[in-house]
């Protein structure tokens, strides 16, 4: 099953939250990305047919195997972008001052990368 972006949303919401609080309901979800109970209802639904994860019998949401490993690549992708995370998932975000110290000192550290910086911005 082809996972959409919602669904890698919701997957890794359900992993931050079981995480955070051990057992997650649809509701829960449903506050975190404030998103509707409908909304939630269906992807939960659509995931579970996709073998993503299980709802018991006291409707509590659990990561399958599978669900589990494409959330914590998930999860990994956006915390580790320069400023990642979606729908509430936070992640750390690199202020634009860093970035721009950082280029400073790497074009300063060697003179000829300017000048392929130059190089490149005309292309």
């Amino acid at each position: 099953m082809k996972l959409h972006a919602s669904g890698e949303d919701y997957l890794e919401t359900i992993h931050v939250l079981q995480k955070k609080r051990g057992m997650v309901r649809s509701v829960d979800v449903a506050r975190h990305m404030e998103v509707s109970k409908p909304s939630v209802c269906h992807a939960v639904a659509t995931l579970r047919d996709g073998g993503f994860l299980m709802m018991d019998e006291d409707h509590f949401l659990h990561l399958t195997d599978v669900g589990r490993e494409v959330a914590e690549k998930i999860y990994n992708r956006d915390r580790y972008s320069i400023c990642g995370g979606r729908n509430g998932v936070s992640s750390p975000c690199l202020p634009p001052l860093f970035l721009f110290v950082c280029i400073l000192v790497f074009c300063l550290s060697v003179p000829d990368n300017m000048s392929r910086i130059r190089s490149v911005a005309k292309e």
